[in-house]
């Protein structure tokens, strides 16, 4: 069995911390939940704990498994008209199904990947489904195959019963943990790119439940806000804490709100204003304000 010194240091504060904080209390008590797994776990030959970790990675499966009964909150989204895409830092099936509910078809673009930063769309699919930070029904391992010099990704997509279990040789394909959430190996920033390509025709951005914490995603949209094709921008979120003012250093939510709203800055040339909307409300009232909205 494994000591405590193989934890991360600070490992048992920062899990309570997260079990304390009401805010972002499931986000923050999952990393240091996959945290600890990994750090007893990883590089150990001991079976015992390769079945540890299995299993508690079917328990997070399993937690975070949707009810399909529940997603129809999302319908306007999926089925919203002139969509150029989807892009979600979730890992639950919920789109997925909300897609199906609808009678919607969907393209993830994760089985066409092969490598390198292209990123191929199913094109008679309805809804284009770009899941940035990994999905809990992809696997991902690495593997020397026939005609290859060194290993190299190999993916898989398990479906709705997808489990650690009857993953071969293979992880869940999903970003956890803190700081950049930035991977190099497989298909993570190739999506990253194609988040900015989605972006690049993308007139009317709606943000919903965004915690604003991730500078790979907050540049991407920096970018958006910054080019000519931006127009509008509705950010939905019914935490108010979201929108509570910081002096020092501002969160990137209050540079937003600050930004669009055009003016003079710092002796520089005036800035066109972006029409914007800021529900706090939660998903669900949100998207049937817009819905409503879009249906006059």
């Amino acid at each position: 069995m494994s000591d405590s010194s193989s934890m991360p240091s600070g490992w048992g504060r920062e899990f309570m911390k997260a079990l304390s904080d009401q805010h972002f209390a499931a986000r923050n008590v999952e990393k240091a939940f996959v945290a600890g797994v990994k750090a007893v776990t990883q590089g150990s030959s001991d079976r015992t704990f390769q079945r540890l970790q299995a299993a508690m990675l079917d328990a997070l499966v399993e937690i975070l498994r949707v009810d399909p009964n529940r997603v129809d909150y999302l319908k306007p989204i999926v089925t919203a008209k002139d969509l150029v895409g989807i892009a979600t830092l979730n890992y639950d099936r919920s789109l997925e199904l909300a897609c199906d509910a609808a009678e919607v078809t969907h393209d993830t673009g994760f089985s066409a990947w092969r490598g390198g930063y292209d990123w191929n769309w199913n094109g008679i699919r309805d809804v284009r489904l770009l899941k940035v930070h990994g999905s809990l029904d992809w696997t991902m391992s690495s593997l020397q195959r026939d005609g290859m010099r060194v290993r190299g990704d190999s993916l898989s997509q398990l479906g709705e019963s997808a489990n650690a279990s009857n993953a071969v040789n293979g992880q869940p394909a999903v970003v956890f943990g803190h700081g950049s959430k930035l991977r190099a190996d497989g298909p993570f920033l190739a999506m990253l790119v194609e988040l900015d390509r989605m972006l690049a025709t993308t007139e009317w951005l709606t943000i919903i439940g965004y915690s604003y914490r991730d500078d790979h995603i907050n540049a991407a949209i920096a970018r958006w806000l910054n080019s000519s094709v931006a127009s509008r921008l509705t950010m939905i979120d019914k935490n108010e804490r979201t929108w509570e003012f910081v002096s020092y250093p501002p969160t990137f939510a209050r540079e937003v709100l600050s930004g669009i709203k055009g003016g003079e800055q710092l002796g520089q040339k005036k800035r066109p204003p972006l029409t914007h909307d800021v529900i706090v409300e939660s998903a669900a009232v949100g998207l049937s304000q817009i819905a409503a909205e879009l249906a006059t």
